[in-house]
């Protein structure tokens, strides 16, 4: 039986950039053995301690050095260096990105109070689980308050699913928990590049949030994803290198060869997986299967979509 280990991580915005995003890399226990030296090498190279995405918003932390004359060309090497390890470690990426407002919004119409984070993970498990049915899966999260709580809680959301039933029988098998308090970002690398692809992806979807606004709500499903290429084409002069930030140029390298397997939930898609699963979260056991798919992840090959897209 396969044996596989997932290392993952939350970033979570507020007001205009209220999404939380839960990403991170899966692969063998043997590449994850070969990973960290060539991870401490790219930040030895740039004679910094730790990546923490976070911290590059202050101009007097580690990252100061990068805020003088000329800095902007090495900070973006030593992205790059990452990335380098990143893709020749031959990570698989995986995540969910959760629009809050409409998590918010859906708890108000539906008389319900699903949590984000538990959503996020029941989200990406569920994926998971179609993705390798026969593996042994290890999943590390970064610590977060409630942790075990919100773990008990994604296994509900997953036991009590009609639609993917055979999802919850997976999963009890897979060994689900936070980091050891012993433990930080700080000495865990891979917790590291799972802090990258969270924070790249969640400021991804940010950029998009105008198309989520004004765009998606009066589409069909089977036009979104034609509808956000066409809005990328016209905001941004290209789909390929918008003109913001040099952190979102990261995130196009690093989603280049290595493709995201994962959404942005909005209502929409919010709705789709409440009619499949029959309107019930709990632990009923009558709860109906439904027939409709929409907004629910399958499996698809590893090419991967354009983030923010249903894509399924």
């Amino acid at each position: 039986m396969v044996s596989l280990c997932a290392y993952m991580d939350d970033s979570k915005g507020e007001g205009a950039d209220a999404y939380l995003t839960l990403a991170g890399y899966l692969a063998p226990p043997a590449t994850w053995d070969a990973f960290p030296p060539r991870w401490q090498a790219a930040l030895d190279q740039a004679d910094v301690p730790y990546l923490h995405i976070k911290e590059f918003g202050s101009p007097n932390g580690v990252y100061a050095k990068w805020y003088a004359d000329n800095g902007e060309a090495d900070k973006i090497a030593f992205f790059r260096s990452l990335i380098a390890v990143i893709e020749e470690s031959k990570l698989s990426p995986i995540g969910e990105t959760m629009r809050l407002g409409d998590i918010a919004r859906f708890n108000r119409d539906f008389g319900l109070n699903l949590d984000p984070y538990s959503l996020a993970l029941y989200l990406g498990l569920i994926e998971l689980s179609l993705m390798y049915p026969m593996a042994e899966v290890e999943i590390v999260l970064d610590r977060i308050p409630d942790a075990h709580s919100k773990i008990a809680l994604a296994r509900q959301y997953i036991r009590s699913d009609q639609y993917y039933k055979s999802a919850g029988k997976i999963i009890d098998r897979w060994k689900i928990a936070p980091l050891d308090k012993k433990l930080s970002f700080r000495n865990v690398l891979p917790l590291q590049a799972a802090d990258f692809l969270a924070w790249e992806a969640r400021k991804s979807a940010t950029r998009r949030d105008e198309w989520f606004v004004t765009e998606k709500p009066r589409l069909r499903p089977e036009e979104w994803l034609g509808s956000l290429l066409f809005w990328e084409v016209r905001k941004m002069g290209s789909i390929v290198f918008p003109r913001d930030m040099n952190e979102r140029r990261s995130f196009i390298e690093l989603k280049k060869n290595l493709p995201i397997e994962g959404q942005v939930w909005d209502y929409q898609a919010l709705c789709g997986v409440h009619k499949a699963r029959g309107g019930h979260w709990g632990l009923a056991a009558g709860a109906r299967g439904g027939a409709v798919r929409a907004g629910f992840p399958r499996k698809r090959d590893r090419r991967g979509g354009v983030a923010g897209s249903d894509g399924r």
